[in-house]
């Protein structure tokens, strides 16, 4: 099952911070519940993460929250005014709880790994390019 928090990539790329926290708040609770299932299903991974960053989100203490969308983004438009609407290289967080996701532990993956995880999972060891089973970088 896939369950997306979609809200949280609207609202940072329409700068809607407040919003975009209370999405972030309200897919805590999904990911609360869907814990929650694996404990009792040990059998089940849960795997969170995202497909990019969007905003530029950078830490700012003199923030409500700690952070604040930053106008010096690293891709999309040249516009300064727009820039931290766009999506950004950044690398997102991979959070794993289930069996077999030590795999996830104290490595950046590429995200084409994330569905051979999946797949084999599932049994299947010859899912997609080769290639792509074990594309793993040391943090």
């Amino acid at each position: 099952m896939m369950i997306e928090g979609a809200y949280i990539d609207k609202d940072s790329h329409n700068n809607r911070y407040q919003n975009c926290v209370d999405s972030v708040k309200q897919y805590n609770d999904v990911i609360a519940y869907m814990s929650t299932f694996v404990f009792c299903h040990p059998d089940t991974a849960l795997i969170v993460t995202a497909d990019h960053e969007t905003g530029n989100l950078v830490k700012d203490s003199s923030k409500e929250f700690g952070f604040r969308y930053s106008n010096n983004s690293s891709g999309g438009s040249s516009s300064s005014e727009t820039a931290y609407r766009q999506h950004t290289n950044k690398n997102v967080p991979v959070f794993a709880l289930g069996p077999k996701t030590e795999y996830f532990n104290g490595v950046a993956v590429q995200n084409v790994c994330i569905p051979h995880f999946a797949a084999q999972a599932f049994g299947d060891n010859n899912f997609g390019d080769a290639k792509y089973t074990s594309v793993r970088n040391p943090l």
